[in-house]
């Protein structure tokens, strides 16, 4: 059995020297250089070539923004209308009308034909959850995710 002898200082002095003599015992702390820094290649992408310097940028590329705009909108509008269209075919077909699919009603049959009319519109028209919860009465995206992936399961399941 090892017997330790405990000292005592009688002065601060002392004590911080004792401390500064142990801290030279031990090995001093080992310095890595710092990390050199890395050059990263970024390859120029040209800009658009502009017709006229004094026009802002997008008036001043080579683009006919107004056609394109009207282009979308009238697209977007039949787009919007067929799905609506179906929308309102299709719950006639299953014994509701649109306005009680689009309601808040929480009856076990009218949500399971919500959310099979939600399914077939991701399918045939393939718009985003935002769209159709939005054509579904205004609701949450993750309300439509929930219901598409809820009917894919019971198809793989065979019970649709």
């Amino acid at each position: 059995m090892m017997q330790v002898e405990a000292k005592t200082y009688s002065t601060g002095t002392e004590v911080y020297e004792a401390a500064r003599s142990l801290r030279y015992l031990h090995a001093p702390p080992v310095r890595r250089p710092a990390p050199k820094p890395v050059e990263l290649h970024v390859p120029e992408i040209p800009a658009p070539r502009r017709v006229s310097p004094h026009l802002p940028y997008w008036m001043g590329c080579n683009t006919e923004f107004d056609a394109h705009v009207q282009a979308w909108r009238a697209w977007r509008g039949v787009h919007e209308r067929n799905s609506s269209l179906y929308v309102r075919n299709r719950a006639a077909e299953l014994g509701f009308t649109f306005d009680k699919i689009r309601s808040q009603d929480r009856h076990r049959k009218v949500v399971a034909a919500r959310q099979l009319l939600m399914y077939e519109v991701k399918k045939l028209f393939d718009r985003s959850y935002p769209e159709i919860g939005r054509l579904f009465g205004g609701r949450d995206h993750t309300t439509v995710l929930h219901a598409v992936k809820k009917i894919k399961r019971l198809k793989a399941e065979g019970k649709i």
